[in-house]
């Protein structure tokens, strides 16, 4: 009989090694070393972050409305979502839930334009992987999503 413990480590893990599975496929084949969701009502955001990660070899897709987003992860393969805290129609933190929510095994990057200890601990409460200030310094943000991945 399986423990409860392991039972719930099984569980967690199995998403995250289909992804590493796949990108490890992905490489072989020459695809994007991973997709990136970027959300932010801003587009002009979305389309900044979607050329810098390109030309780091990573694949992107933009979402400027918040609320569509988990339809957008059904729909696509996405391995970390990056997304900013303040939005129209819902914050990033309430997103991120959502997010890990539908998809655990999901890494969420928030980027904040009011960088506060209590915002942090917000994210840190919706377990995003990591919170950024925006704008990103590019360097950083590419750093946090390989070690997201």
């Amino acid at each position: 009989m399986v423990g409860r413990t392991e039972m719930t480590i099984r569980l967690c893990t199995a998403p995250r090694l289909r992804h590493i599975a796949r990108r490890m496929r992905d490489d072989a084949e020459g695809h994007p070393r991973a997709r990136v969701l970027i959300v932010d009502d801003d587009e002009s955001m979305c389309d900044l972050l979607s050329s810098e990660l390109a030309s780091r070899g990573f694949g992107s897709a933009s979402e400027t409305q918040p609320e569509k987003v988990l339809e957008s992860l059904e729909a696509r393969d996405i391995d970390v979502v990056v997304t900013d805290f303040q939005m129209r129609g819902m914050n990033g933190i309430e997103l991120c839930d959502r997010i890990v929510a539908a998809h655990p095994g999901l890494p969420v990057i928030l980027l904040t334009a009011h960088g506060t200890l209590d915002a942090a601990v917000a994210a840190l409460r919706v377990r995003a992987h990591d919170f950024l200030s925006k704008p990103p310094d590019i360097d950083a943000l590419i750093a946090t999503v390989e070690r997201a991945l």
